[in-house]
């Protein structure tokens, strides 16, 4: 099978704007071009709703196989289980995939049911940029340059957002698809009054030229005027924003130029004394601009340069026609995108054209209505309201009606979407193509007492998978990638590293391929890592997890990971997260947000305070001390030993740190610490009447690093388990409940998360605290149950109060432990430890019935591994080095301790 990237088919659930399915256009990754393909189905004159992706429409991902060779989606048609469809998508081969749309009828009455199949090529913009110029030109691209400065540097001038090559920015207006300027996304950053490129007497770009004599040379620029533009005191975006002063730079240090102010791009001709050998420009300081290109060239022929905006052609030719079983459509689209056919295998089909790119421009009582007189799919009843035409684009509508479904009953119907052209095949033979693959299937199992969560974790393995989008814009080139919900169309560093871990259960593939994409080296100037959004560095845990199932090597990724180690801890490059005189280490420098608790009490005080520079958390440092326990670990295992010491003494540094400035004995919680101007810490951050602000999950986190001693674990333990404090009946809550800043309607404030459980369930495992580990895991598979079985829907995440899920419906991202604790605890096959235990093997015989383990552990107390072996048995453990205490929870699960001082352990599981 033909494949991207090296591991995505061609055709997959890349859409972002319906669920369905799409195929890159070019059959590569250059231009950011999908063709799509969307199954509507829907009960006649229904207010029928189509499968966006960004809101709640009754349409929830149902399954998806680890290679994208068969994936569904779940219709609402009435009521919850009244009547509702199955959309299957499934791979025949390369170029070739069928869909299968099973609805189900429920009712005492006959359904009449109409199926839309949707088509359209999509393009990021509307339009497109072309350059005529003359034969005779140096020609060079503003985004090529050798070097590009500002004269103040930013903390991320070399750990750019998004992964952005600094200052080159996407933007159809420009001749190459891209800018260069200052369209950093910054605006939630501290430093967002620097004025973009040119606006600081000192910005500088420089370019290496072909060279070339003229006789009469002249420097032609195309440019526009940038500028900062603010609401409510943030600057906007990452957009243009006009410019209002004329931009002055020097040539090569000797020829003052000035850019007059433009809002739009205009092309200057600036005569030359001679014909330059480089293009050196440094701003005198006066206004900012946008470069698109340079040219040098003789001066007759500086008039020749044209550039052309042009209109994608998305809509394509079409050729209706007749076929042996039904109809099909042959479209070809314009550009070179090729041709895509869709056959209908039912003699009751038509076709309607859809003149927008919305579909929810057209009347819902019209997509649902098969007669010729409702073909205008946008016009509205009357004229009492106006037509509507929300975004270019366009649809081709293949209409499949008069579908009778009797009651208590089901019906099939199939239709093929492919690149060039399909020999039809019979109904029967197409079930037969469906059903293959449906045993090829691996539905998310689980064993004997957790066989009642399989529904709801099958679900969410659905949704991570299918949450999937292209085109994402990274580092000059467009990629396919997994986010938390197609709502988020872009990179997002925690939320991935969790998708990662998920996968790692289901589809290895792609847990490493996250763990590439977000990864680089020493050779890329532009980042570290790719960063956007909370820097909590879940990568490491990525990594970790790899090697110890045995999907990675240590020296596959050490170096790139020791690369983002060094920028995290402020060693390297423009770092700033180490300028605290106490230790510890902040991240507020690139995010408003360490943790990725949005609305978290102290942190949302310390903005609101205008001291996030001077501030310094909690969690950032406790994830440092933990994330050189790992890099340790494969220091320790390659022989690098001189990196080795440099981690140790980094968590020696760290952990006296926290101890030492942010542990809070009243409280039992650490605490954020202030500091001054010269970044001297000056106390803990609590209100006025002495309240530490830090009552929540950044007030416990160094019992992750495992670096409290007895007194603070002890503390922290109360915390956590405590019913009136933070141990919801749903699980633990973001915020301490008894706080005064405590609120049960917020985002995180107030609500149950998954993600920063999933760091404390690890933890307890490295403590000895089973029992507790199987509380967290326990409540968070319970209440995921309760609610995605209540409603098909896999949240973000759940009340502290209701227990009822909120926000984002189709999540993954952060929601993955509920597939890890699953997999822990009821599928066989299984070994969990904690951070602080390695697996060096696992190997189980063919029945589960018997595995052969060797762990290291690292830490010196009582810590627990879990084994999930087949059900139904009773089983012993036995090692060599040390008499092993364990305990089976239940049929197929045992719990082991590793006891204090002991490193190396091998055990044998056995059924007896």
């Amino acid at each position: 099978m033909k494949k991207l990237d090296n591991v995505f088919p061609l055709w997959g659930p890349y859409g972002k704007k319906y669920l369905g399915i799409s195929r890159v256009a070019d059959e590569g990754m250059k231009e950011g071009v999908r063709f799509d393909f969307t199954v509507s189905p829907t009960i006649f004159a229904s207010d029928a709703k189509v499968p966006n992706s960004t809101f709640m429409c009754g349409v929830r991902a149902w399954q998806c196989s680890s290679d994208y060779s068969l994936f569904s989606y779940r219709f609402d048609l009435e009521g919850k289980d009244d009547v509702y469809a199955i959309v299957s998508y499934v791979r025949l081969n390369d170029d070739e995939i069928l869909t299968r749309t099973e609805v189900f009828n429920n009712t005492e009455v006959t359904q009449n049911i109409l199926i839309n199949y949707f088509s359209s090529m999509e393009y990021r913009e509307e339009t497109y940029t072309l350059l005529k110029k003359p034969e005779n030109c140096v020609y060079v691209d503003a985004a090529d340059y050798k070097s590009y400065e500002y004269a103040i540097g930013r903390p991320w001038d070399e750990e750019n957002p998004d992964a952005w090559i600094k200052g080159v920015f996407p933007d159809e207006k420009f001749v190459s698809g891209r800018g260069l300027g200052d369209r950093c996304p910054k605006w939630h950053l501290p430093h967002r009054y620097l004025a973009p490129f040119g606006g600081e007497k000192g910005d500088r770009v420089t370019y290496d030229i072909e060279k070339k004599n003229f006789s009469s040379p002249v420097l032609v620029i195309r440019y526009r005027s940038s500028g900062i533009h603010y609401e409510q005191g943030k600057q906007v975006g990452v957009h243009y924003v006009k410019g209002d002063k004329e931009a002055v730079f020097t040539l090569c240090g000797k020829k003052k130029i000035v850019l007059p102010v433009t809002d739009e791009l205009r092309i200057i001709k600036i005569p030359l004394d001679e014909t330059p050998e480089s293009l050196d420009f440094v701003s005198e300081g006066e206004g900012a601009v946008e470069f698109d290109f340079f040219a040098v060239c003789e001066e007759k022929d500086a008039d020749k340069f044209e550039v052309i905006t042009k209109q994608h052609e998305f809509i394509p030719e079409i050729e209706e026609t007749k076929t042996d079983s039904g109809y099909r459509a042959k479209l070809t689209y314009g550009e070179g995108r090729g041709e895509y056919n869709i056959y209908s295998i039912s003699e009751n089909t038509r076709f309607r054209k859809i003149e927008t790119g919305c579909l929810e421009d057209c009347l819902n009582v019209r997509l649902s209505n098969n007669d010729e007189s409702f073909d205008d799919l946008t016009e509205t009843f009357s004229g009492s309201f106006a037509r509507k035409k929300s975004d270019f684009g366009f649809f081709h509508n293949m209409l499949i009606h008069t579908i009778f479904c009797q009651k208590h009953s089901c019906v099939t119907e199939y239709a093929v979407v492919s690149k060039g052209e399909h020999k039809c095949l019979t109904k029967a033979e197409y079930e037969a193509a469906y059903r293959e693959k449906l045993r090829e299937y691996k539905p998310f199992t689980l064993e004997n007492s957790g066989e009642k969560y399989s529904l709801s974790n099958e679900l969410l393995r659905a949704a991570v998978m299918t949450n999937v989008v292209y085109p994402i814009y990274k580092h000059g080139r467009y990629i396919i990638h997994h986010t938390p919900g197609k709502r988020w169309d872009c990179l997002y560093t925690w939320d991935s590293g969790f998708i990662g871990l998920g996968m790692i259960e289901y589809a290895p593939q792609f847990a490493r391929y996250i763990l590439e994409t977000y990864l680089s080296d020493k050779d890329n100037p532009d980042y570290a890592f790719v960063h956007h959004g909370s820097i909590v560095p879940v990568q490491f845990y990525l990594y970790r997890e790899l090697v110890c199932r045995g999907y990675a090597e240590d020296e596959e990724y050490y170096d790139k990971m020791k690369l983002y180690y060094d920028f995290f801890l402020g060693k390297i490059r423009s770092s700033t997260t180490a300028k605290f005189k106490s230790g510890l280490l902040t991240t507020y420098d690139y995010f408003y947000s360490c943790s990725g608790m949005d609305d978290y009490p102290a942190q949302v005080k310390m903005m609101k305070d205008n001291i996030r520079d001077t501030t310094a958390p909690v969690l950032t440092s406790a994830h440092a001390v933990r994330i050189a326990k790992i890099m340790l670990e494969s220091a320790e295992r390659l022989g690098l030993e001189e990196d080795a010491a440099a981690y140790r003494e980094d968590i020696k540094k760290l952990t006296n740190a926290l101890n030492t400035y942010s542990w809070d004995k009243k409280s039992g919680f650490y605490s954020y610490v202030l500091h001054d101007k010269d970044y001297n810490p000056t106390g803990k951050y609590v209100l006025p009447g002495g309240e530490n602000l830090n009552r929540g999950l950044d007030g416990i986190y160094p019992i992750m690093a495992n670096i409290c001693d007895s007194e603070q674990t002890k503390a922290v333990l109360s915390h956590l388990k405590d019913e009136k404090c933070m141990l919801s009946p749903y699980g633990i809550s973001a915020v301490d409940m008894g706080a005064s800043y405590f609120r049960n309607n917020g985002y995180w404030n107030g609500n149950v998360w998954f993600s920063h459980q999933w760091f404390l369930f690890k933890a307890m495992l490295d403590i000895g605290e089973a029992d507790f580990a199987f509380e967290i895991a326990s409540r968070a598979l319970e209440v995921w149950k309760r609610e995605v079985e209540y409603s098909y829907y896999t949240f973000e995440m759940v009340s502290v109060v209701t227990g009822r899920g909120g926000w984002f419906h189709n999540f993954g991202g952060l929601s993955t432990p509920v597939n890890m604790w699953a997999c822990a605890y009821y599928k066989k096959g299984s070994l969990t430890t904690g951070f602080d235990t390695f697996t060096k093997k696992c190997v189980f015989n063919d029945d589960f019935t018997e595995a052969h383990i060797s762990v290291r552990k690292k830490c010196e107390n009582e810590s627990v591994v879990l084994v999930c072996m087949a059900g139904s048995e009773n089983y012993s453990v036995t090692s060599e080095q040390a008499k092993l205490e364990y305990y089976q929870r239940h049929n197929g699960e045992i719990e082991i301790k590793l006891p204090e001082g002991v490193k190396n352990i091998d055990f044998i599981v056995k059924k007896f």
